[in-house]
């Protein structure tokens, strides 16, 4: 801390202290659940996890367990002092990434202006979307180190203590992350522009030595871990995996994002380039480096935090001239209200936070531990008895908080963490988040006792009002929850309707307008819901969303559509009104379009318009306007059900290629078999655990 000034330390201390005490007083990755239930898992067994806890109802690839050491540590810690310590760690380890640099800089005062202070923004701003509670959050600090490491190091003077950190760094890196792949290319950077810079200073043979030893030792290193050799393999095959991809967004392309995703990575790729052209001396690697960092961030959005790095790097080393006129106590000065800006604005950032996070707070009857507080709210409706697992098909946040033993006796039947599992287990999880039909062929077949309801699945609320066998128990605004029982017709309470229509007011006044509009479908009320749906702004919809409407509209009787587009409101060109004209029929959707034409098309309004066109016998123009879709939506159902649609009608395959997904959208009698197949295998698989279960209890936090 000597390179700070004393103003600058008060500051910085104080912000690290608010934000540790008040500001992270929630976890928010669900994964995190799972992670304790496999480190403890580790500790009580001492053996690895063969099968993925959060899900082990799906069928499994030959288990990876990536994050072994973390889990480890990670239980340890909230063995000694829960959620706090875990609270006060993340916190700590978040601060050190951010600060670690401009700290260890080696410059008394590095210059720092407007631009230095927009780096930090944008750094902070892409870690923190990022990294909160993730195991990325401790690759991305080995990271740091290393990179320390390398900043203050150079061939010629290469010492032991270089050596033995070097491989302290990336042994704890291969047991915690699969990140530890950037850091043997960041190595491999560093180590070629030592080899060209050193090429008159050093013979060649030292040059080679040593450039042999620093690498033989690193990769050494990473493969001293309980998978051995064959751990250097797994981060290629997750990421060339493409139902991971399909089915994980971190995985895709920026532009996959939002509008500010996208001019948050542009504006750090331009402060990247400013501080290249402008600063008189950056280490070439940094440069390769940084690069490659803004590559990957556009490329997938989970390579954010490496960008932030790179941008932390740059910034904390660059260097600027210095006119003779301007006194070098105006620079630092200057240099100090800069920092003493950022350190306030994250202050006070951090508040606001606290603010919002109270009214979560004040209103759990747990600490809040999980940042959708519905879950232990709802699961308090469900009895469990003990000894005896509960099966609840759930999405992947509750399933992960449910497959924690510590929560409850549960069965969590989907979740996340896919990239171990099979081909055909992805394959059964995309039918079920896209499909209502597949989700229908599962609740027929699996026997669930309960399904769970999040934001992230309430679009199931259509396909479970028309099972014979499922019964509304309860609802909030975050979620639902509805009781598998014996078949026979079920109707809402005056009670029930209450409760729906107070969630969905709630909703509305958060303005989840697509959420309330899934709610207020079960008053059966159509001509309400529409109303209440037209008054979002959306240009997309989730892609399961889509599917819902579509399959709801498609239920509704033509007068109740033709009533609603008679109201002036309707009047105008939106998602909502093209999919409400395309039901009535090509010639009324031509009409409206033509008289209201669009100003920007999504891809979802593009296949409105191809399926148009395709039930309008307009072969070639629907084939044109499917082939304008890009980028591919590689996880829409809906694209791949109209992709065989027109290789049918065409007698042609059209642009794309469905792959394993893709293939199976047709919704044939195979796809009817597989999902039958799949369910039994679920069944047997629930069947072994009880088993199990009857005959060792079970004193950990794994099922």
């Amino acid at each position: 801390m000597s390179a700070l000034s004393r103003t600058l330390s008060v500051l910085l201390a104080s912000y690290v202290f608010v934000y540790i005490i008040f500001c992270s007083l929630q976890i928010t990755q669900v994964d995190i659940w799972w992670q304790l239930s496999e480190g403890f898992h580790i500790l009580h067994t001492f053996s690895l996890p063969t099968q993925p806890a959060a899900s082990f109802s799906l069928p499994a690839t030959p288990y990876f367990d990536e994050y072994a050491g973390y889990e480890v540590i990670l239980a340890l810690i909230y063995k000694i002092g829960g959620f706090p310590v875990l609270w006060i760690l993340f916190s700590a380890v978040y601060l050190l990434i951010i600060f670690l640099p401009i700290v260890n800089s080696g410059k008394k005062y590095p210059a720092f202006d407007i631009l230095s202070i927009l780096s930090y923004f944008a750094a902070g701003i892409l870690m923190k979307s990022r990294l909160e509670e993730r195991p990325e959050l401790a690759g991305e600090l080995l990271l740091v180190l290393m990179m320390v490491l390398l900043a203050k190091s150079r061939f010629e003077e290469l010492s032991p203590n270089f050596y033995i950190r070097l491989f302290l760094i990336f042994f704890a890196w291969t047991n915690v992350h699969s990140s530890f792949v950037i850091g043997l290319f960041a190595l491999v950077l560093w180590v070629g522009c030592e080899l060209v810079s050193n090429r008159k200073r050093l013979t060649e043979k030292v040059l080679w030595e040593r450039a042999f030893l620093v690498m033989i030792l690193a990769a050494l290193a990473t493969i001293i871990n309980p998978y051995g050799p064959s751990r250097l393999l797994f981060p290629f095959l997750q990421a060339f995996d493409p139902g991971s991809t399909a089915l994980s967004p971190e995985m895709w392309p920026i532009t996959d994002f939002s509008s500010i995703t996208d001019a948050l990575v542009i504006v750090a790729g331009m402060l990247l380039a400013f501080a290249f052209l402008t600063s008189r001396r950056t280490p070439l690697w940094l440069l390769l480096f940084s690069i490659f960092s803004f590559y990957m961030a556009l490329k997938h959005f989970r390579f954010a935090g490496i960008l932030a790095i790179s941008l932390l790097f740059v910034y904390s080393s660059r260097e600027i001239s210095i006119q003779r006129s301007v006194r070098p106590r105006l620079i630092v000065l200057a240099k100090n209200m800069g920092l003493c800006l950022l350190c306030n604005f994250m202050l006070f950032a951090g508040s606001f936070n606290l603010l919002s996070i109270y009214g979560d707070l004040k209103s759990q009857k747990y600490l809040a531990t999980y940042a959708n507080p519905y879950a232990p709210n709802i699961v308090d409706q469900i009895p469990v008895a003990k000894g005896q697992p509960v099966s609840v098909l759930c999405s992947h946040g509750e399933g992960a908080y449910l497959s924690f033993g510590q929560n409850g006796d549960f069965h969590p039947l989907l979740d996340s963490g896919l990239a171990h599992f099979s081909d055909e287990s992805k394959r059964y999880f995309f039918f079920l988040w896209n499909e209502p039909e597949a989700l229908a062929q599962a609740a027929e077949h699996l026997k669930v006792n309960y399904v769970l309801l999040d934001r992230n699945n309430f679009c199931w609320i259509m396909t479970l009002t028309h099972l014979p066998d499922m019964a509304f128990i309860c609802c909030d605004e975050d979620g639902m929850l509805w009781e598998r029982k014996q078949p026979g017709s079920w109707t809402l309470t005056p009670g029930n309707r209450k409760e729906i229509e107070k969630s969905r007011d709630l909703l509305l006044q958060h303005h989840q307008i697509i959420r309330a509009f899934c709610y207020s479908t079960l008053l059966g009320r159509p001509s309400e819901s529409l109303a209440l749906l037209s008054q979002s702004d959306a240009t997309e919809w989730s892609e399961p969303f889509f599917n819902y409407f579509s399959n709801w509209i498609a239920l509704l009787p033509t007068s109740t559509i033709q009533d609603f587009l008679s109201q002036p409101s309707s009047q105008h060109y939106s998602l909502l009104n093209a999919v409400l004209w395309e039901r009535l029929g090509p010639g009324p959707f031509e009409s409206f379009v033509k008289a209201n034409p669009p100003d920007r098309t999504s891809w979802q309004e593009k296949l409105v318009r191809a399926r148009s066109d395709l039930q309008g016998g307009k072969i070639k123009d629907a084939v044109a306007t499917f082939n304008s879709i890009s980028p591919r939506p590689i996880a829409s159902n809906s694209y791949y059900t109209l992709w065989h649609a027109l290789g049918t009608a065409h007698g042609e395959v059209p642009s794309g290629d469905p792959g394993s997904y893709g293939k199976w959208q047709t919704w044939d009698e195979a796809a009817v078999e597989f999902t039958e197949t799949m369910t039994a295998r679920l069944n047997a698989r629930m069947s072994a655990l009880d088993s199990l279960a009857d005959s060792k209890p079970r004193d950990y936090g794994v099922r």
